[in-house]
């Protein structure tokens, strides 16, 4: 019979108990006895019960298969812990600067002139992004959008990298009260058409710097979704 305390463990960010809960799969011990409750079987060659007393949490069972349990469980929550540490949060990417008066007009050159009537009443409709920053999306076709990105302070056009064919699918998250914009869209030049890109941009320094961006995996030929 074993026993593992991970308590230390959940201090650190992994909840292998919690895991193991979800699943309603729980060893409890008291004064360093394991406790079963009515709800106790074999899983794998591993007995475990549901919590049912106070104590320090602990799993019991046969090592081989107590040992498998504990690598997959720890490998998945690290993995887990590690990719939510690292994804960035609008709430920490705080507007600092808003508009103040109305907001002022691009110069219609350029592409902005081939869009002028969506691009005036966007504008008219004030910021949504950062504080001062109006985001104007145009439909290009099917699953396809481009952006023309405005700071209503002064008119000037900023670059913006995303739209168009090379971000098929394109979808967007912003909003006023944040700097962070987050952008999905289908990797095409993966030929099975399954790999999707979650990236991050920060507009605070007036400029869309990119933060961080990762893959990930979709039914083949289905929705990239946010």
């Amino acid at each position: 019979m074993l026993c593992l305390n991970v308590k230390d463990s959940t201090q650190h960010g992994f909840s292998l108990s919690g895991e193991i809960l979800e699943q309603g799969l729980h060893v409890i011990a008291q004064g360093g006895q394991p406790v079963y409750d009515r709800a106790a079987r074999p899983v794998a060659g591993i007995l475990l019960t549901r919590r049912i007393a106070g104590g320090i949490t602990v799993l019991s069972g046969d090592w081989g298969n107590m040992k498998k349990l504990i690598s997959a469980v720890l490998a998945a929550t690290f993995l887990a812990a590690t990719s939510a540490a690292a994804e960035p949060h609008f709430a920490d990417y705080p507007t600092k600067i808003y508009l103040k008066g109305k907001s002022v007009l691009p110069k219609m050159t350029g592409s902005v002139a081939h869009f002028r009537t969506r691009i005036n009443n966007g504008m008219k409709a004030g910021p949504n992004f950062g504080g001062h920053f109006t985001l104007i999306e145009i439909g290009c076709g099917s699953s396809c959008i481009f952006a023309f990105l405005i700071d209503a302070r002064d008119g000037r056009v900023v670059d913006f990298p995303l739209g168009g064919e090379e971000n098929y699918q394109l979808q967007m998250k912003y909003g006023i009260d944040s700097t962070l914009l987050q952008a999905e869209w289908m990797d095409t030049s993966v030929g099975d058409y399954d790999t999707c890109v979650r990236a991050y941009y920060d507009i605070g320094s007036g400029n869309l710097t990119k933060v961080s961006s990762e893959t990930y995996k979709i039914e083949r030929s289905s929705f990239c979704s946010q």
